[in-house]
């Protein structure tokens, strides 16, 4: 069972180290011994892993991360996979917090792209790094967690028409949703119910996101309660 943590302990960090006229910022943080969830999604084999079980227990303890950010106002901006540690404990956590944007605090220069672009939302995908909400960091998970199902990262799958967050609101009735459940059963009530909320959370325009971190948990809460449907 995956349980979870935040960040690593950091030891010391510095945001103004001076080396040739240009700054550059120091973070030491705890090193976390366990597998990194990259490694997980390429190794997994999805004849055998029960994706759907696993998905739901990965989504179930990053909302709890998700919700202690929000209290404290902080935006993460770079969850992708290779920032995910699942410890040797089974704790799920995020490391390497070097974007992370404290909120009404104006630290973020408009015009640049902060975070992995291939799981990076709109807003930061097209420069705008500083309007990144909590509804960033899910655009992110929600990436993540339609490629742990079906191993396919898809603004990656559409990075080439320049525009690839349009093309997966267009494609999700009909090919993306047909790739989800050719892996999981269309007939289990949890797996539609779970596209349901991956489908929400990537959504291009902001407003038809989850409209608050504990609407998402409650969403999650919902997911839970159809366990055997």
């Amino acid at each position: 069972m995956l349980t979870q943590d935040v960040f690593p302990k950091v030891y010391t960090s510095n945001n103004n180290i001076r080396i040739e006229d240009r700054f550059y910022g120091l973070l030491i943080e705890e090193y976390i011994e366990g597998e990194n969830l990259r490694d997980i999604i390429d190794s997994m084999d999805r004849g055998k892993n029960d994706l759907s079980k696993y998905s739901i227990e990965f989504l179930n303890n990053v909302s709890k991360t998700l919700k202690k950010y929000s209290d404290n106002k902080i935006v993460h901006r770079d969850i992708s996979p290779d920032n995910i540690i699942i410890s040797v404990n089974g704790n799920v956590v995020i490391i390497d917090p070097g974007v992370i944007k404290i909120i009404d605090r104006n630290s973020t220069n408009l015009g640049y792209i902060m975070g992995k672009r291939t799981y990076a939302s709109p807003e930061q995908y097209y420069g705008n790094a500083l309007s990144a909400d909590f509804s960033s960091d899910l655009y992110a998970l929600g990436i993540i967690l339609y490629e742990i199902i079906t191993g396919i990262n898809l603004i990656n799958k559409y990075m080439s028409t320049g525009k690839p967050h349009s093309e997966i609101v267009k494609n999700m009735d009909r090919e993306l949703e047909d790739l989800f459940f050719d892996v999981l059963d269309y007939d289990n009530e949890k797996n539609i119910f779970l596209y349901n909320i991956i489908k929400k959370m990537i959504q291009e325009d902001k407003s038809l996101r989850f409209s608050s971190i504990e609407a998402f948990i409650q969403a999650i809460s919902i997911l839970n309660s159809k366990e055997g449907e």
